[in-house]
């Protein structure tokens, strides 16, 4: 026994160094108020510009706080107040590029990178309700309590934008949902009409800014373009046929009354590390 143990412990010697290193997938681009990262160390860390983040931590933000994550592979992530997230997935191995990100609470912004760009269909946010998959893309993921209706109601009788095409033509009246089988493969097609959005409920918000996602809750598939949103509860998925404002006006990150930067904004037009947050434009 003691031979077979020193023999084992001889082989892990011979291990480079890099396998029992924490694994470095990202860095911190903007962070405001508290931001916090666990699962690496035994006690949370505090997150500022410039930090680096790991795979495997969970990162958090607390009330009135927001981190944008600048990754490896030159995607971005922003998570909003109150949202958790976990890094379970990061990969840019030739032939293997995998990203998985695990939305526990709240809501995060994604802007697509180079895994997105070399294998889509590896590249994935995963909820207790659905995971969503990408095409190449730019789209946010919510999960909701009572706190999205809130915010809707704050925006009184603001008009909703029509989900529809980027190019502004007809709104979308129905998509396909598709039911896989046992292999994977699809089993069956149906078409589900858009709803109007009448109240907000709990549950998976969706919406694509810029290119494809899809969404697979169960066995059940639907997918998305440009601009469009979707609802998910467990027993359920609902076409959107409008996207409501709480998503298109996400307006928390304001500096001062009357001057508004959106997560969507920050991760469209931030190309410089240096850029301060009252420097982003917001155009």
């Amino acid at each position: 026994m003691n031979k077979l143990i020193a023999l084992i412990f001889s082989g892990l010697l011979l291990l480079p160094l890099s396998v029992f290193a924490d694994q470095l997938v990202g860095q911190v681009l903007i962070a405001k108020g508290v931001v916090t990262a666990n699962g690496i160390q035994p006690a949370p860390r505090t997150l500022a510009k410039g930090s680096n983040v790991f795979l495997g931590e969970t990162v958090s933000t607390a009330s009135e706080s927001f981190v944008v994550l600048k990754m490896a592979d030159n995607s971005k992530l922003s998570l909003r107040p109150k949202s958790q997230v976990t890094l379970e997935k990061f990969s840019q191995e030739a032939g293997k590029e995998e990203a998985l990100f695990d939305l526990l609470k709240g809501g995060l912004r994604a802007l697509s990178g180079d895994i997105g760009k070399k294998r889509p269909e590896q590249y994935r946010v995963q909820t207790s309700i659905a995971t969503i998959g990408i095409r190449g893309t730019d789209f946010l993921v919510r999960l909701c309590l009572s706190d999205c209706d809130q915010e809707e109601t704050g925006f009184g009788a603001m008009p909703r934008q029509s989900a529809g095409a980027a190019d502004g033509s007809s709104p979308t009246k129905r998509k396909e949902l598709k039911r896989l089988g046992p292999d994977n493969n699809t089993a069956s097609r149906s078409l589900i009409e858009c709803q109007p959005v009448t109240k907000i409920e709990e549950g998976l918000y969706v919406a694509v800014f810029e290119g494809r996602i899809w969404l697979q809750k169960d066995n059940e598939v639907i997918e998305m373009e440009a601009v469009e949103a979707v609802f998910a509860q467990q027993n359920q998925i609902i076409c959107m046929g409008e996207i409501p404002n709480f998503i298109m006006q996400d307006n928390f990150l304001s500096e001062d009354p009357g001057k508004t930067i959106t997560l969507f904004n920050i991760l469209k037009n931030i190309e410089d590390e240096e850029q301060q947050i009252c420097e982003i434009p917001e155009a």
